[in-house]
């Protein structure tokens, strides 16, 4: 059986200030009152009705009546972060536009690698940018901050208000 919002509101309270949900029954050794879900890797995951839900998908639902259709995506980055002023409906694209910058980027600057084969022509730096799965070329440059530049203008314009520099 498909979780109403009016089961979900039975069961639970969502206060869109804190972005937190409590009890509103008692539940498997919780009390009514009781500070609901648990932190899985990056997100806060709690159980109802013998389902796992994301609680910024909860948060959505309880507040809208519908599912996230398909992403919500969190503006500060903090994915434990479930105030409802920090929650908006994004596509996969949007989403992943408002990321941080990843681990495994050597320039420190978001869109930036390196590009060995410009050395010999003093541009060993390339930008590029993702949208919809695929991968587009922004050019070769000089200096990193020159590659950031084109990448910063390319996010402003492919994802406006969800376009994140670093």
């Amino acid at each position: 059986m498909a979780l109403t919002q009016e089961r979900l509101k039975e069961l639970l309270s969502y206060d869109p200030l804190t972005g937190g949900f409590l009890w509103m029954v008692d539940r498997g050794g919780k009390k009514a009152g009781d500070e609901a879900g648990c932190k899985k890797r990056t997100y806060i995951v709690i159980n109802v009705d013998d389902c796992s839900y994301r609680a910024h998908h909860l948060a959505w639902f309880y507040m809208t009546g519908e599912w996230p259709d398909p992403f919500v995506d969190h503006r500060d980055l903090n994915k434990h972060n479930n105030v409802w002023d920090n929650l908006r409906e994004a596509t996969k694209s949007q989403n992943q536009a408002n990321i941080g910058l990843i681990k495994s980027n050597v320039s420190g600057l978001k869109g930036v690698s390196r590009y060995r084969a410009g050395e010999r022509y003093g541009k060993p730096w390339q930008a590029s940018i993702g949208k919809d799965g695929k991968s587009r070329h922004l050019g070769h440059f000089a200096t990193k901050e020159d590659a950031h530049a084109a990448y910063c203008e390319a996010a402003q314009k492919l994802f406006g208000e969800f376009a994140r520099a670093a």
